[in-house]
């Protein structure tokens, strides 16, 4: 099992449909010279002009403060994160979100030609920026607030999976621990920091050049459970009363009965759609059975020392001296791509069949009541698709002016991509019903 939601499924879904729109936008033009294959450096000249035009996108906006209600409009912490009337507030945000290495990728290391890149190597090249500029938001961070670190030391830098607070840990002075953790708690720089750290370990996968070990899987799917009850039935898992197996609300109801109710017609901004709770099942009855103490959470953490952000315990890391690696992917990069994409494509049909398995009884060691519930679960939606006939046919761009991504290259060609999907399947349950172009 290896899913992960560190957003509820309406942040999720926006973060993608951000991504998408990101990648649809019109580029600029460019010349036709092929990208380098050295490691990418960007000027000082080019982060700061970067830095400028993102910091006049959100200087109008209010500054941030923390516990108080959002109710005359302003910030409060919510679940961890600073909201504002019922958004994500970042005005008080330093850390780049993967959102913000992508743009900077393909704006100032592209120049807004996409096609210059595949597919996994463009985010690696977004998740090295983001470290870059991590790790530089920390020194400034530490600078303002006229800390010091000492000659020969360092400190790890842990986030909570479960409130987003970045804990530091490894100097003996807790003064000085105290004043670094007040200096880079600040915004949602903690929730920022532990989707960085998950795309990087994520790609990694992807690439094949790591493969999560049993018990970081089940920590991620532990975290994604906590997220997903916060969001459909709005209680902390944690807090709740376990019993015989089950897991109940304070009210009394079976909690996974809650969950189906709540995924079975949840809103988003553009309408209702049903989530497919099914790959929790799993974690969810392990927890309900022996506790949630019985599976370990998940550890995002990073090593600060020396003005850089290292990754621990891999060989395959983004911080001083750990980039090697990434020449090889970028020597491989049509390879890579075409595994990546061929990974997508397999999840997509695991995904459906599980969701047409739905109504078959998990495990016979499923609770009375839970098991009563299956039961009489609906039957999947058989019905028809139209036919591949009946599909509209998606226009064939121009090569000489598409910016867009292209297919793997097939004896030294490499064409436009264009996809039209009809439904998108998602591994964190989410099932995107809307047209989608790439």
């Amino acid at each position: 099992m290896d899913i992960r939601l560190n957003m509820n499924p309406a942040m999720r879904t926006a973060y993608l449909k951000n991504q998408i729109e990101a990648a649809a936008a019109k580029k600029p033009e460019s010349n036709n010279n092929s990208r380098s294959q050295d490691t990418v450096v960007i000027s000082a000249e080019a982060r700061t002009a970067y830095a400028d035009e993102q910091a006049k996108k959100t200087q109008t906006v209010p500054k941030a403060k923390p516990g108080i209600s959002d109710e005359e409009g302003e910030s409060v912490r919510v679940n961890g994160l600073m909201m504002k009337n019922g958004k994500l507030d970042n005005s008080e945000t330093t850390f780049f979100h993967l959102i913000d290495g992508l743009a900077v990728a393909r704006d100032v290391v592209l120049g807004g030609d996409l096609s210059k890149t595949y597919a996994g190597e463009f985010e690696m090249i977004a998740n090295q920026i983001v470290r870059d500029q991590i790790s530089q938001s920390v020194q400034d961070l530490l600078a303002k607030n006229g800390i010091k670190i000492p000659e020969g030391q360092s400190f790890t830098m842990d986030v909570n999976p479960y409130d987003f607070y970045i804990n530091v840990r490894g100097l003996d002075d807790p003064e000085l621990t105290e004043a670094i953790e007040k200096a880079v708690n600040v915004g949602n720089n903690g929730y920022v920091l532990d989707c960085h750290i998950s795309d990087c370990a994520r790609l990694n996968s992807q690439f094949g050049l790591t493969v999560p070990s049993a018990e970081e899987s089940m920590g991620k799917a532990k975290e994604s459970l906590y997220f997903m009850v916060q969001d459909l039935a709005g209680c902390d898992i944690r807090t709740l009363r376990r019993e015989d197996g089950h897991i109940y609300m304070p009210d009394g109801q079976d909690l996974w009965d809650a969950l189906e109710k709540g995924a079975s017609q949840y809103p988003t901004p553009d309408g209702i759609i049903s989530i497919d709770i099914s790959p929790y099942w799993a974690i969810y009855q392990r927890i309900a059975q022996l506790g949630w103490d019985s599976v370990p959470d998940p550890v995002y953490q990073l090593l600060y020392q020396d003005g850089g952000l290292y990754d621990i315990g891999t060989d395959y890391g983004y911080g001083p001296g750990q980039t090697g690696w990434q020449s090889w992917v970028h020597e491989h990069a049509a390879e890579l791509a075409e595994k990546i994409i061929n990974d997508a494509e397999r999840l997509m049909v695991e995904t459906a069949a599980r969701t047409s398995a739905n109504a078959v009884p998990r495990t016979a060691s499923v609770p009375e009541k839970t098991a009563a519930v299956k039961k009489t679960a609906k039957e999947p939606d058989t019905s028809k698709e139209p036919e591949e006939s009946e599909q509209p046919e998606a226009e064939n761009p121009d090569e000489a002016t598409w910016k867009g991504p292209r297919t793997i290259p097939m004896y030294g060609k490499r064409e436009p991509l264009v996809l039209e999907l009809e439904k998108l399947r998602l591994a964190d349950g989410i099932l995107l019903t809307q047209k989608v172009r790439f």
